[in-house]
């Protein structure tokens, strides 16, 4: 029964090992930076940009959208707020990692503006 047990608990316990080092990997994507995926070995920069928050009706808000082409698939997206403005924020409305396309929700409030860079790496 012991050998039994274990030749099905261990496959068990390694699929929820696997699950949860997977869940661990999607951090908050509602922070002021960005940081989702990571660079692997043969990853390329497919997009950098600086990107600025404009004014509208006190609170300065922006969409950044990347498509990429339909070889590439994006492996990491890093989002960080140059100025460190108080209440600047970023988040990812649609697509991201393992997308072919990516689009970033950035806001700020008045009196502040906000300025991010952008890089968006896949393969």
């Amino acid at each position: 029964m012991g050998h039994l047990m274990m030749k099905y608990l261990l496959p068990l316990f390694l699929l929820a090992l696997v699950l949860a080092c997977n869940a661990a990997v999607v951090p908050d994507v509602s922070s002021q930076d960005i940081s989702v995926g990571a660079i692997r070995p043969g990853d390329r920069l497919l997009h950098k940009a600086s990107f600025q928050v404009t004014f509208q009706d006190r609170v300065f808000t922006n969409d950044f959208t990347f498509n990429g082409i339909n070889t590439n698939e994006i492996s990491a997206v890093f989002v960080t707020e140059v100025d460190k403005t108080p209440l600047a924020t970023a988040w990812i409305t649609d697509g991201g990692v393992g997308f072919k396309h990516v689009t970033i929700k950035m806001k700020s409030y008045y009196p502040y503006g906000s300025n991010f860079a952008i890089e968006i790496w896949g393969n």
